[in-house]
């Protein structure tokens, strides 16, 4: 197991995941939301610095067997990222707890459509926003795991030449 190319992968989805929070904070910054303003703005930076922290430290990182080391990335994706989702809601007093903006980001993520909100249209527009972006990433790792455990074994495919 390549766990220093595990980590750099994770260092740069870290950076897309931030990446993608900006537009909930452009939402907030036109919509003068200042306290999802800067729930967004901290989770940016957190992800921006725990990102580019991991990237530099695994500079250089090989390739990876995507059966293996695929697997791995996906299963901390979803055990992990939900925490820095769920700093929005925190942060914002949109949740009252940790667990419940966690609860609210593993849901996004899964796609599940759980929620712990019993009012989403009182939230202001850049969590629902940021609802909607957890819920769309979550349907692309479903399809990138998906896509990890069905991958056939290309090294153990056998070459017919009178296919070819």
């Amino acid at each position: 197991m390549r766990y220093q190319t595990v980590a750099n992968i994770l260092g740069w989805l870290l950076i897309i995941f931030a990446g993608l929070a900006i537009f909930p904070l452009l939402t907030a910054t036109s919509l003068d939301e200042e306290t999802a303003r800067n729930a967004f703005a901290m989770m940016i930076v957190i992800a921006v610095f725990c990102g580019g922290a991991v990237i530099l430290a695994t500079r250089g990182a090989g390739t990876i067997d995507v059966r293996r080391e695929g697997l791995l990335i996906v299963a901390v994706f979803w055990l992990l990222f939900p925490l820095l989702g769920a700093v929005p809601f925190v942060l914002s007093d949109s949740v009252a707890t940790l667990t419940a903006g966690y609860f609210e980001a593993v849901s996004g993520l899964t796609t599940t459509g759980a929620t712990v909100f019993t009012e989403i249209s009182l939230l202001p527009q850049s969590l629902v926003l940021w609802r909607g972006l957890l819920q769309w990433t979550g349907g692309l790792a479903t399809l990138m795991a998906w896509a990890i455990l069905v991958a056939p074994d290309v090294r153990s495919a056998q070459f017919d030449p009178s296919l070819a």
